[in-house]
């Protein structure tokens, strides 16, 4: 069974997580003045081996509230800078299968990144290609552990990578979810 994806405004990451298995997040103006708005408005420099864009790893199993601070927005517990501007909605959090979650997000160089948990521990930010234009931010479906996250592209037509159950990814094709 292929689920719809619900669109939320985020009051917290895990609102509606548990029905919906899959969530589409924009940031709320309640969240974009937090305390975490000291955090630096550049991109942090990333670890060596990390992806550009991303910010360092952090610990824990869920990703953490969104706030927003120098224009870009990050999670409270895996940090990382992604896009939350226009009226796309700007992250993509999965509920897997297995009770764990995947976040899906436009970096600042505009590429998808993911994020997941899983019961060995966290993963870091893993950079997965495509260029997307983050004014339209991103769109996902899934089904058992398939899961198409898709975005527009710099050509104005919406991409797609689909993970297949064994857990490959199909790479971006053109058309979205």
């Amino acid at each position: 069974m292929r689920k719809t994806i619900r669109r939320f405004a985020l009051a917290s990451m895990t609102t509606g997580m548990a029905a919906a298995g899959l969530l589409l997040g924009a940031v709320t103006p309640a969240q974009s003045a937090t305390a975490h708005d000291s955090v630096p408005a550049a991109p942090i420099a990333p670890r060596s081996g990390q992806a550009p864009g991303v910010a360092a790893p952090a610990v824990g199993t869920e990703p953490g509230g969104v706030y927003k601070s120098g224009g870009y927005c990050h999670f409270g517990n895996w940090g990382g800078s992604f896009f939350c501007q226009g009226s796309g909605l700007h992250f993509v959090a999965w509920k897997k299968p297995d009770g764990y979650i995947q976040v899906f997000v436009i970096g600042t160089n505009r590429h998808v990144f993911t994020r997941w948990a899983s019961a060995s521990g966290t993963s870091g930010w893993l950079d997965m290609g495509g260029v997307c234009n983050p004014d339209y931010g991103m769109d996902a479906a899934s089904s058992g552990w398939s899961i198409s996250v898709a975005c527009v592209g710099t050509d104005g037509n919406w991409w797609h990578n689909t993970r297949a159950t064994s857990g490959s990814w199909s790479g971006w094709k053109k058309g979205g979810v």
